[in-house]
């Protein structure tokens, strides 16, 4: 999954692509921390689904009369972002910034987390392949009289 924050061109809004059924979870999150005027469109064809009015970071005006950096992200916000998806089983991998000289495009990449179930299945797929891999190496070894392995 993939977010980015582009506050600096589309003030409010948080572009999202690939977290499914998360974003209704994603949606009563910023409800709840913004108010209803918070709404998903899809402004921006690159991505699946824009939350507009969600207050993900300061903005770039707010540093003009105080000593806060433009564009600082709100805690709460980010906490409800990767808690919701992590509950959706996507775990944080890394925060690129794309962009140039006038504007920085701050992201969030995710990755889909294994479940207890799934890693158990893979553990047991590998087993059977180490136990079938050991037994061709044994008919190749008795049918050749040589070992299979280097």
């Amino acid at each position: 999954a993939f977010a980015v924050i582009k506050d600096d061109v589309a003030p409010g809004r948080l572009f999202l692509s690939g977290v499914g059924e998360a974003v209704h979870s994603l949606s009563a999150g910023f409800v709840a921390l913004n108010g209803s005027k918070v709404k998903t469109d899809a402004e921006d064809d690159s991505f699946d689904v824009c939350f507009q009015y969600t207050r993900v970071t300061t903005g770039g005006g707010s540093s003009v009369f105080c000593l806060q950096k433009p564009f600082w992200p709100f805690g709460y916000t980010l906490e409800m972002i990767v808690t919701v998806l992590q509950s959706h089983g996507w775990s944080l991998a890394g925060g690129p910034i794309f962009g140039d000289a006038t504007h920085i495009w701050t992201c969030l990449v995710f990755q889909r987390t294994a479940s207890r179930k799934s890693l158990q299945k893979i553990l047991s797929l590998q087993k059977k392949m180490r136990v079938v891999a050991t037994a061709s190496s044994a008919v190749a070894t008795k049918s050749t009289g040589r070992s299979a392995v280097g």
